[in-house]
């Protein structure tokens, strides 16, 4: 009994220890089944993975090759362009070169404008200070004086009464047609000086001179700077204001404004020195008023 009771006792134990293996190897099996499965499914997550990159792979290699395809288009088209703007190319160069060239004679022609304008200007200046000297000398040669008592204005020696009655009666006659006829030489030369053609031509004859109307009649008038006696004023009245209005015109020309009285407008036509304090003393003495 007691040999059965021991070996009883060993079957047990190594029932036990047999169960023991038996849980110990179940557990090593769950474990590495569960590893399995672990293994198992990041193998299947790094398949989706990998489809997935295949497949964005692949949308890439489609939009290289399309991008490829459109680049040999673009630089064939590229280069087609450039043929045919080779010669358009050509023709902008030789136009620009072109304008190069133009631009140096540009430069060329301009300093010689400038050279020619400053040429210009100093020969202005040349005239303008010669025609200054001619304008002093020419009231040296016929001096115009106010007299002592301010009745009347002299050229040359000869009176210019101041001129307020419509007839020009009461006046020496052949004082006024000498100062008429030097004040129509002066008008005539200074003509010839400022270039200007009168529009109404005078002929110097000292005392007998004469102005001419081309405009108011088809056939022209000749009006004497003189009094042909017989007690015919008309002429000489009309003679008179031509001759006025020859020097107003001169006086336009050079900037100047015209006034009523011929002695003033004569006297700021020549600009000079002398004749501005003239000028200063007739209207002081005039009043503004006179011939």
């Amino acid at each position: 009994s007691m040999l059965k009771l021991g070996e009883v006792v060993k079957f047990v134990e190594e029932h036990r220890r047999l169960q023991h293996i038996r849980t110990q190897k179940t557990a090593k099996t769950a474990l590495l089944v569960e590893q399995n499965l672990e293994n198992n499914d990041r193998y299947l997550e790094m398949r989706s993975k990998k489809a997935v990159l295949q497949l964005r792979i692949e949308n890439l290699k489609k939009k290289l090759a399309e991008i490829e395809h459109h680049g040999k288009e673009e630089k064939g088209r590229l280069s087609e362009a450039q043929q045919n703007l080779l010669p358009r190319a050509k023709e902008i160069r030789k136009a620009q070169i072109a304008l190069i060239a133009r631009r140096k004679r540009l430069i060329e022609q301009r300093k010689s404008y400038d050279a020619d304008l400053n040429r210009l200007s100093e020969v202005g200046r040349n005239i303008t200070l010669r025609q200054s000297y001619l304008l002093r000398d020419l009231q040296g040669v016929y001096p115009i004086r106010v007299s002592e008592d301010g009745h009347c204005v002299t050229i040359g020696g000869a009176e210019l009464q101041f001129l307020n009655s419509k007839d020009f009666g009461g006046l020496d006659e052949e004082s006024l047609a000498t100062a008429l006829g030097f004040v129509c030489h002066m008008t005539q030369l200074i003509s010839r000086w400022f270039e200007v053609p009168l529009r109404y031509p005078v002929k110097p004859m000292g005392s007998r001179s004469m102005i001419y109307d081309h405009i108011s009649n088809p056939t022209p008038l000749s009006f004497p700077l003189y009094s042909r006696g017989g007690g015919v004023r008309k002429e000489l009245r009309d003679a008179y204001l031509l001759l006025k209005a020859d020097i107003a015109q001169l006086m336009s020309v050079k900037g100047l404004k015209a006034r009523k009285v011929l002695s003033q407008n004569l006297l700021m036509l020549l600009q000079t020195e002398e004749s501005v304090k003239l000028l200063l003393q007739l209207e002081r003495d005039t009043g503004g008023g006179g011939t």
